[in-house]
């Protein structure tokens, strides 16, 4: 005791008392001013390895009956005393042991003769927490949840699970839930419905929201025209009701007579609904966008659209000027003509029996236009940059493949390790093998040389004495492409854009258009139109089939809610009421000799 501390270090008694007492009433207005109420007086203070006790004491004059709340000032003269945690400090757990005084009720008619003097501003009854202390618990579940909260609070000091956490949060918003019933200043009633399992209609609630402060009211299970309007009731001050496009929503609105509005969302979403059907009617999946001067415009005099096609001509020209192999070009000249039917207005199917393809091979061939048409002329291209200025016709020859397989200075065949095996070599040359096709016949004669070596001299041969080998070696023909007739080809081009590409560019043209009228970005999204119902919904509202409804059934934690029967009635429906039949039938079922008895015939 701190006392005992200072008579110890030379205070008498009086004086360490009096020390003391300063101490304890120092102590409560730097630290608890405010925590606690103003008529209790701080005794003792004591620690152990985890936690501090506070003892208190009550000095109050009057007391005010809980029950009747008439002002009593006949005290009994004891106590009862009771442990508060609060806010812990400097990782101790902090409590407050307070001594409450006992009372008499001086009203007659009061069923409570004793009471026990009550704190509601810092501490609620049957609570063994601090106010403040619960506030705290609640912000912190709020953003981290239970589990959370409870690490937090315990590395703090404080001795507290999630149970208790999540029990305070929940009777918050019970209470909240139940100021919320009773408002009268509820102008605009925004309703909506969600599945709280993502595609599971089973599990459809209702959400209730005022719309001027953006604040949820409450949240019911299902989503039918009853449950909408049990809770349309209890907001008689509403004069709007924003909703989508449910048609349980609008039959409940239209009992009470509420001005129907269509919020903004599903305006929007309506018209992005009418856009898109559109496109998908007017407007093809791909859409090919042609550009450069090898493109012919052919006009019909039956229909105003145009008919971009390749002449023959032109077509060939380029397929010979770009090398392409029989299939690749083959290739090409079926996606020209695919683009042209398409053009005409052809179908898939249509198109497929005019080229002889297959139907897949059509929609390969749509995929993959553009890549087909631009790899032509990058091939094209690239020939124009690798072949010299002034190169039609111009090959290489002969004497140019021998010298670079035989090297700069090739020396005389006669001195070549295959000169032994010359009439073998000479013999199957002319009779048409081939260097490979001779190497493993002289290996079986004793060569021991690999086949690049029978191929150099027989080159050296034809180089040597050309009248020897009467069958001559393959020149690669000169290739025949003209540079300059390459350079004055045409441009063509192909780009393909997308039905979706082409929607998401009027909607950003529609929000530029916005902005520049003065309109912001956020008003152009957020908010709601307040219009008649009739007008407001463009969509059907028959197109919208309302949820399911869920059983009413209350789960089996309802029982353990701190929500009042009523609301959980509002909430989750009200239980089915049973017959007397049904009743009879279920106590024969708990009857102790029956349960005996199935009992025993199993």
């Amino acid at each position: 005791m701190i006392s005992n501390i200072l008579e110890g270090s030379g205070f008498n008694s009086t004086e360490a008392q009096d020390i003391f007492l300063l101490e304890m009433k120092a102590l409560k207005y730097f630290q608890f001013e405010g925590v606690l109420p103003e008529c209790l007086e701080l005794e003792n203070i004591e620690r152990n390895e985890n936690e501090i006790h506070y003892y208190w004491k009550s000095n109050s004059d009057i007391a005010e009956c809980p029950d009747c709340h008439k002002v009593s000032q006949r005290e009994r003269k004891d106590y009862k005393r009771k442990s508060i945690q609060d806010i812990a400090s400097e990782g101790f757990a902090v409590y407050h042991d307070i001594a409450s005084k006992r009372w008499y009720c001086d009203n007659p008619e009061c069923r409570t003769r004793i009471f026990v003097e009550r704190f509601y501003e810092y501490i609620e009854e049957k609570q063994r927490k601090t106010i403040r202390f619960i506030k705290r618990c609640m912000n912190i579940a709020l953003t981290c949840g239970g589990l959370g909260a409870e690490r937090e609070l315990r590395a703090e000091g404080s001795a507290i699970c999630d149970d208790t956490i999540l029990r305070y949060v929940k009777t918050a918003g019970a209470e909240a839930t139940k100021s919320n019933l009773t408002r009268d200043d509820v102008r605009i009633l925004s309703v909506d419905d969600f599945n709280t399992r993502k595609g599971d209609s089973s599990s459809g609630c209702t959400v209730f929201i005022d719309q001027e402060t953006h604040k949820v009211l409450i949240i019911v299970k299902g989503t039918t025209k009853e449950v909408a309007q049990c809770i349309i009731e209890k907001f008689p001050s509403a004069e709007f009701l924003s909703r989508d496009r449910s048609c349980s929503l609008s039959a409940a609105g239209d009992v009470f007579g509420k001005i129907q509005v269509a919020d903004r969302f599903h305006l929007i979403q309506n018209i992005h609904k009418a856009v898109e059907d559109s496109l998908m009617t007017e407007m093809p999946s791909n859409i090919f966008i042609r550009e450069g001067d090898g493109w012919v415009n052919i006009k019909q005099e039956s229909d105003t659209s145009d008919i971009f096609t390749v002449p023959e001509e032109d077509l060939e020209k380029r397929i010979k000027l770009a090398g392409l192999t029989a299939n690749k070009a083959e290739k090409y000249r079926n996606t020209l003509k695919m683009l042209e039917l398409s053009d005409r207005g052809q179908r898939s199917a249509d198109i497929a029996k005019a080229l002889g393809i297959s139907l897949e091979a059509v929609r390969v061939l749509r995929r993959s236009a553009a890549s087909t048409i631009r790899e032509v002329q990058d091939k094209i291209a690239h020939r124009i940059d690798k072949y010299p200025e002034n190169s039609k016709g111009q090959g290489k020859p002969p004497a140019d493949g021998i010298r670079k397989t035989l090297g700069p200075n090739p020396g005389p065949a006669h001195k070549s390790i295959v000169e032994p095996y010359r009439e073998i070599v000479v013999e199957m040359w002319n009779s048409g093998k081939s260097h490979h096709q001779i190497h493993p016949i002289i290996v079986e004669k004793g060569f021991t040389g690999c086949g690049a070596a029978v191929y150099q001299y027989i080159c050296k041969l034809e180089n040597e004495d050309p009248c020897v080998l009467t069958r001559k070696m393959k020149q690669k023909k000169p290739d025949s492409f003209d540079k300059q007739e390459a350079k004055d080809l045409q441009d063509l081009s192909l780009e393909k854009v997308t039905r979706n590409s082409v929607y998401k560019s009027i909607l950003k043209e529609g929000k530029s258009a916005r902005i520049k009228d003065g309109q912001s970005e956020d008003e152009s999204i957020s908010g709601s139109v307040s219009v008649n119902q009739k007008e407001a919904i463009i969509v059907s509202e028959k197109e919208a089939p309302s949820i399911k409804p869920m059983k009413s059934k209350k789960p089996a934690m309802a029982k353990y809610s701190p929500l009042d029967p009523e609301i959980l009635d509002l909430m989750y429906g009200k239980d089915e009421v049973q017959t007397e039949d049904e009743v009879q039938s279920e106590s024969k079922e708990d009857d102790g000799t029956v349960k005996k008895t199935r009992f025993m015939k199993k």
